[in-house]
């Protein structure tokens, strides 16, 4: 009768140890695929150039251009700027604007994001002189979405450092509330493309 017990102990811990050698052969087999996936659908922006430039007609307008392109393998399906401006007398006060999307980037293509501004755009800001950030965010085929910040090339600042690259924001991360905050601050504040304040 012992002999019998120790016999089922021993087959319920071999069989205890095959269940759990098969669950971590199948947490590896996830993430393999998972970074298979991953590496197949998605996408890479570089941003090769960034431009502010202000011209005078009527009204002054002030136009930011970023140069990119998809390096991933994957479609960019959707991407924008968005300009965070804030006075350097009232940090309390931010504006936010979005520029006109562009769509379906394919991978290897280059394309270029404007954002044009008038004056009348802006309440009480002045882009010139108050802190102004600009921001690049994009959404993958995966449907993922990206942030690059990038720097003005006029500063030459590429020439002694790395470029930024695009960070990927997770889902319901801080970074993910804050994203959100800033794009509806943006349509509220009627700062966008189709909903732009004359």
């Amino acid at each position: 009768m012992l002999v019998q017990l120790s016999d089922f102990l021993l087959l319920l811990e071999i069989s205890d140890l095959l269940n759990i050698l098969l669950i971590i052969i199948t947490i590896i087999t996830v993430r393999y695929a998972s970074k298979t996936l991953f590496l197949e659908y998605s996408s890479q922006i570089y941003i090769s150039k960034y431009r502010m430039k202000s011209k005078s007609k009527d009204e002054l307008i002030h136009t930011w251009e970023v140069d990119i392109e998809n390096k991933g393998r994957g479609h960019v399906v959707k991407a924008f700027i968005l300009l965070s401006v804030k006075p350097k007398n009232n940090h309390l006060k931010k504006e936010y604007h979005l520029s006109k999307p562009i769509v379906d980037i394919d991978p290897g293509e280059k394309d270029v994001i404007e954002l044009e501004l008038k004056e009348s755009h802006f309440d009480g800001f002045n882009p010139l002189t108050d802190e102004a950030k600009i921001e690049v965010y994009y959404q993958d085929a995966l449907n993922k979405i990206y942030i690059v910040s990038p720097e003005a090339s006029e500063t030459n600042n590429h020439l002694v450092k790395f470029e930024k690259l695009p960070r990927k924001i997770p889902f319901m991360s801080p970074s993910y509330f804050l994203y959100k905050h800033k794009f509806r601050q943006a349509i509220k504040q009627e700062n966008t493309y189709i909903n732009r304040k004359q």
